[in-house]
């Protein structure tokens, strides 16, 4: 069975029995804990919305708050969600726009093609400078 061990130094596992092979290429670090399976398990999945890994004042991995962006991180977060969000209703809008130019579009596929547009819209003006961006909702998928 393998075990793990944790190191705060470095905020990673080792495999405890290749201490050896980790002394031998410099890479072992002398605050390594043993941990359980369970906690190597728990620490080495996805990090829980808006926390990382870390550890605690025992040198234990734990959950940490995220740090807040800065303000240059925050714009240029919301510029790349703007950006996506945008090419979605283009791609969208695009479809059903190439559907009318074959065939009449159904009732329902006009009043989604008019959907998209007011979405497409209403993102357009969103300010990506500000630091609570408010996000319009997304027109429902109905297929």
């Amino acid at each position: 069975m393998m075990q793990f061990g944790y190191s705060e130094k470095t905020n990673a596992f080792y495999f405890m029995d290749e201490e050896d092979a980790y002394r031998g290429s410099g890479f072992w670090q002398e605050d390594i804990i043993p941990v359980t399976d369970e906690i190597w398990r728990e620490f080495v999945s996805e990090a829980l919305s808006g926390k990382k890994r870390g550890a605690d004042a025992k040198g234990h991995p734990c959950w940490i708050d995220l740090p807040p962006l800065s303000a240059d991180e925050c714009r240029k977060h919301h510029l790349l969600m703007k950006k996506e969000k945008l090419n979605e209703a283009l791609e969208e809008i695009r479809k059903l726009e190439i559907i009318s130019g074959i065939t009449n579009l159904t009732s329902s596929d006009n009043a989604k093609l008019v959907e998209w547009k007011n979405y497409l819209q209403k993102i357009y003006h969103v300010s990506p400078e500000e630091t609570n961006v408010t996000w319009p909702e997304k027109p429902e998928d109905d297929s």
